[in-house]
């Protein structure tokens, strides 16, 4: 389905499936030899020791699994949906891509780049849903800080 320089794709998450977003990484775009467009550092930047808030796509999920724990109950609702807007904005946006690769000839490093910039607008949008998953709801037994 999709041409060779750009591979199969994985969809990836760094953490427990319900707490977590899958995105999408063409796998030919990761070993490509010469590849101008590096793997955002939140892919490679995992530490177990110490935390990189804003970066870090295996915290930002962890994070959101911790803050869940609090009234899992109504944060799996927003974890949900959040799932389901980068989830599905990366389906379409693999879907465009390729379209653009096979008709239009996208440059790898372009394709690269959108994937790339998706993945990281999603780990800062799952670093938020953190912080408002505590906000909502860290307060169990008032349904969320005042």
């Amino acid at each position: 389905w999709l041409p060779s320089p750009v591979g199969g794709i994985l969809w990836l998450a760094m953490h427990a499936a319900h707490t977590s977003v899958y995105l999408p990484l063409p796998l030919g775009l990761l070993s490509s030899a010469g590849l101008s467009v590096p793997l955002p550092i939140g892919y490679t930047n995992t530490s177990l020791t110490s935390v990189d808030r804003g970066v870090s796509v295996f915290q930002a999920s962890r994070w959101v699994f911790n803050a869940a724990q609090h009234r899992f109950d109504a944060a799996i609702e927003e974890i949900s949906e959040a799932q389901r807007h980068w989830e599905s904005g990366g389906l379409k946006l693999v879907d465009e891509l390729t379209e653009a690769y096979i008709k239009d000839h996208l440059p790898l490093d372009k394709l690269a780049d959108q994937i790339f910039d998706h993945a990281r607008s999603a780990v800062s949008a799952w670093w938020a849903l953190s912080d408002d998953i505590v906000q909502r709801f860290g307060d169990s037994c008032k349904r969320g800080y005042p």
